[in-house]
């Protein structure tokens, strides 16, 4: 089932998961993100969705959790947001009931 609510980002759509009647969102790892989650980072102080488009993760010698890079775009409008490059261990929020799939 397609999410009709949200905006069409090119090349991918948004796919409702089961189990869910309800938006849904919870917090967790950015290096836990895969391409396709909506998340938004817990350090902004506003609140804007973003959908994860591509990402890679680095390595820290000796260090628990390394560095994760990737591009997103906003989910409300479809523009590509900065670039990001933070610890892995950065808490952001992801919605649990729906995601981006491949091509549309």
């Amino acid at each position: 089932m397609t999410a009709t609510y949200l905006p069409v980002i090119a090349g991918m759509s948004s796919v409702a998961l089961p189990d869910f009647d309800r938006e849904q969102w919870t917090t967790c790892y950015v290096m836990r993100l895969n391409a396709g989650d909506v998340f938004a980072p817990t350090t902004e102080l506003s609140f804007r969705p973003a959908v994860l488009v591509e990402t890679h993760a680095e390595a820290i010698p000796g260090e628990a959790h390394g560095w994760v890079s990737g591009v997103a775009r906003y989910a409300d409008t479809g523009e590509l947001a900065p670039p990001f490059k933070v610890r892995g261990n950065a808490s952001v929020v992801v919605r649990c009931d729906m995601r981006y799939g491949g091509p549309r």
